[in-house]
C-alpha cells in the first residue's frame, strides 16, 4: 500500500510538471509573437500555478484552451477591447450549472492576481471555460472543485 501511494504521488508530480511545461510554452509563444506582454504573462503564470496547486487532474486540452483564452482576454482588456457579449440564453444556462458558484469563486480569486479590469463579456467567457474544466473531469456532480483539491493534498490524484 505504501509503495502504491508513493508511485501515485510521483505520477501526480510528473503529470503536473508536464502540464505546467505545456502551458508555459503556450504563454511563451504568445509573448514572443507580441500577442501578450510581460504583465499578462506573469498574471497567467500565477493562474497556472494556482490551478496546478489545486490538482494536476485538469484535462490538459481544456487547460490549454482556458489559459490561451485567459491570456488573450487579459491582453484585449488591457487595450480596452473585448469579445462579443454572450447571448442572454447562454448566460442564463451558465448560471444554472451546478458548479457555477464555485467557478465564479475560482474566477474572482484568479482575477485578484492582476490589476487588469476584465469587461463582463470576457468574464462570462472565462466562466464558461472554468465550468468546462470542472465538469470535464467527470467527477464533479453535486460536489465542487474543492473536492479534487482535498484529494491532492492527501497525496492522491486519481
Amino acid at each position: 500500500m505504501v509503495v502504491s501511494n508513493i508511485q501515485n504521488i510521483v505520477y501526480c508530480i510528473m503529470e503536473e510538471e508536464v502540464m505546467k511545461q505545456s502551458l508555459m510554452e503556450r504563454l511563451e509563444i504568445l509573448e514572443s509573437a507580441d500577442l501578450i506582454d510581460a504583465d499578462v504573462f506573469a498574471f497567467c503564470e500565477k493562474v497556472v500555478n494556482y490551478f496546478l496547486e489545486k490538482t494536476s487532474e485538469w484535462p490538459q486540452e481544456n487547460m490549454e484552451i482556458f489559459i490561451t483564452h485567459l491570456a488573450m482576454a487579459a491582453s484585449r482588456s488591457k487595450k480596452g477591447e473585448a469579445e462579443e457579449t454572450l447571448d442572454d440564453s447562454i448566460k442564463t444556462a451558465l448560471k444554472q450549472e451546478e458548479i457555477y458558484s464555485e467557478a465564479k469563486t475560482i474566477l474572482d480569486h484568479i482575477l485578484g492576481f492582476t490589476t487588469i479590469h476584465f469587461p463582463d463579456s470576457e468574464v462570462d467567457l472565462l466562466l464558461v471555460h472554468i465550468c468546462t474544466l470542472c465538469k470535464k473531469e467527470g467527477r464533479i456532480s453535486n460536489e465542487n472543485c474543492n473536492w479534487r483539491y482535498a484529494k491532492k493534498r492527501n497525496g492522491f490524484c486519481d
